[in-house]
């Protein structure tokens, strides 16, 4: 059956949700009468989407899923208006009960208690509201924001304007905001397209590549740092992006002697950016998903051009916790990934056990967002199977494989088939060693997750299970090149190379770490 918006809207916003944003939403729904029989309707059709989600149902079957459950109501639509009030509920207890994001979500609530107190006359008690709010704006260095206060404050003062002198200095306010936001505004736009170029490898305009030209010329001239924060932080990253696409487009003839390379450049421009968030602490909390992005590229960049003093230094200026924080959720991941993706599986397992990740996990794991951990669980999982620690990388994989599959189901389902395969090669299951695998396929087709390419792996896998020996005499080679050649160029099915890779050692009578250094992913 066809999803109606309000179904449709609802299924995106749950299937989103962190589980602390859930727990959230749980905790608030207890101050809107959980203990009545309403309430507790919209609670339970709450958990049956989650459910739903988890089980990795189609889009479209979900409201017949609803309509079997009972309490729900007996047609489309009374699911849709329950649906409609629980989005509307959900949304409510992000705004009171944020998971981060605690100025914006006051500056917002501000914005409605103004306009509340304003239409009950109330003037003085708007007049310090809106003083409130400016003080959060110029933390967040957000003039569209504070451009709304100032309208607000005209508003009230508009009667006490008598002179066209007041009013030209108002007019002057309104146009320095202005004239900040089209500044953010040019420089997040030359950053992100600066970003799209990179990632595409596509050549640059000459326009782009003049105005670029341009902006270096102001950061020679000092002109960059009168900006305001965030115009700053989106003309260093414009200008990162840009020495870093020339770095990688130009010869090592053109470059001048002496001359500072591009790629240093690159560095130095995505270090201000790092120092313009550790300066501003308070607007860095309030961007934490940008913040992070821009320390895994600057990290990411100090480890290509083997400097890693540079991000180790990171700490300095922060808190012991933010620091701790910043060291697991950033260094330590792109460090690991750095080592694998250059196949030292070993200095990458040095690196986890010298700087005790897995302790700095467990006490920051509620810090981090879940795509994070289950990333980070996912890359030591790989540092140890590659190394054919099976004991130690079955550990890590099963974390992931009972992470909620929605986050990333990419990841989560191969490492189902990955913990089957440590346990097996662990000795667990040396007298009932085909049972994980039929056990592992009912799960996964009940839940709607066993395509073709999935069962053709765990068929593969069972074979090695039952005849671990005289591997040579089965059909597993043909196996494998069909397994390979369905999986390459599809990226949904990455990761199960690193099963992939495991099949060949079995044939081969080989380690994994060998077969991985001669696979090349897609």
């Amino acid at each position: 059956m066809k999803f109606s918006p309000a179904i449709q809207r609802l299924y995106n916003l749950i299937r989103t949700l962190t589980w602390i944003q859930k727990r959230d939403f749980k905790k608030y729904a207890k101050f809107w009468g959980v203990g009545k029989k309403d309430a507790q309707r919209y609670v339970r059709l709450f958990n049956a989407i989650q459910y739903f989600i988890r089980k990795n149902g189609k889009q479209e079957d979900l409201t017949d899923f609803l309509l079997l459950k009972k309490g729900f109501g007996n047609k489309p639509g009374d699911v849709s208006d329950l649906c409609k009030y629980l989005y509307e509920k959900i949304l409510e207890s992000m705004r009171t009960t944020p998971d981060g994001a605690v100025r914006y979500n006051r500056l917002n609530a501000l914005m409605q208690d103004i306009a509340f107190l304003y239409n009950k006359n109330l003037f003085s008690e708007c007049q310090s509201l809106i003083t409130k709010g400016l003080e959060i704006t110029r933390v967040l260095d957000n003039p569209s924001y504070e451009l709304e206060l100032y309208l607000w404050k005209a508003r009230l003062n508009a009667w006490q304007i008598s002179s066209v002198i007041e009013y030209n200095e108002w007019l002057l306010i309104q146009d320095d905001l202005l004239a900040r936001q089209r500044a953010i505004v040019e420089c997040e736009v030359l950053a992100r397209e600066m970003k799209n170029l990179n990632r595409r490898t596509a050549p640059i305009s000459v326009a782009l590549k003049d105005h670029l030209e341009q902006l270096y010329a102001d950061f020679e001239a000092g002109d960059i740092e009168k900006l305001s924060l965030r115009a700053k932080i989106g003309a260093y990253s414009a200008l990162a992006e840009y020495y870093f696409y020339l770095n990688k487009h130009e010869n090592a003839e053109d470059q001048i002697q002496g001359e500072t390379t591009s790629e240093e450049k690159a560095l130095q421009f995505r270090e201000n950016v790092i120092r313009l968030f550790s300066e501003n602490k308070q607007y860095a909390d309030e961007e934490q998903l940008r913040f992070t992005a821009e320390l895994d590229v600057y990290v990411n960049q100090c480890l290509v051009m083997n400097r890693p003093v540079q991000f180790i230094n990171l700490e300095s200026g922060w808190d012991k916790e933010n620091s701790e924080l910043i060291m697991y959720r950033n260094v330590a991941y792109q460090t690991m990934q750095y080592h694998l993706l250059n196949n030292e599986f070993l200095k990458a397992k040095l690196f986890f056990e010298r700087e005790n990740i897995a302790a700095g996990l467990e006490k920051h794991q509620h810090r981090i967002v879940e795509n994070r951990l289950l990333a980070i669980r996912f890359t030591i999982g790989q540092i140890y199977y590659a190394l054919d620690d099976f004991d130690h990388a079955s550990d890590w994989f099963v974390k992931v494989a009972y992470m909620n599959s929605e986050v990333r189901p990419d990841v989560v389902l191969p490492c189902k088939v990955l913990e089957a395969i440590c346990l097996w090669e662990r000795k667990v299951y040396e007298h009932t060693q085909t049972r994980p695998i039929p056990k592992l396929r009912r799960n996964l087709k009940r839940a709607g997750m066993l395509d073709a390419f999935v069962k053709d792996i765990l068929d593969a896998v069972e074979l090695v299970f039952r005849h671990p020996t005289g591997l040579k005499k089965t059909n597993l080679a043909e196996r494998l090149e069909k397994l390979k050649n369905d999986r390459d160029g599809n990226k949904s099915r990455t990761y199960y190379y690193l099963i992939i890779v495991w099949l060949r050692a079995r044939l081969h009578r080989t380690s994994i770490n060998k077969e991985i250094l001669k696979f090349e992913p897609s």
